[in-house]
């Protein structure tokens, strides 16, 4: 069985597949995408599936909830209260 576009869900043409440089599992007819062959000729051509792209900004969501002082803003034990 062959690899099948995320968009579109044929297999279309092998040729004009690119694959999530993250985890090299996802794959995207380039046509699929709108892109034109030479655009993703580009050595600096780089495509991240929905997936990994939201992965990644999980990760930094939970980085920037730390402060300076690496505790958690976000954590209710961290905050002090006058009592």
């Amino acid at each position: 069985m062959g690899t099948i576009c995320l968009l579109c869900g044929d297999r279309g043409f092998a040729k004009a597949f690119v694959d999530c440089v993250n985890c090299l599992d996802a794959s995207v007819h380039i046509y699929c995408l709108g892109l034109d062959v030479e655009e993703t000729c580009d050595e600096d051509f780089r495509w991240v599936c929905e997936d990994c792209e939201t992965e990644a900004h999980i990760v930094s969501t939970d980085i920037e909830r730390f402060s300076k002082d690496g505790k958690n803003e976000n954590d209710p034990s961290a905050v002090q209260t006058e009592e």
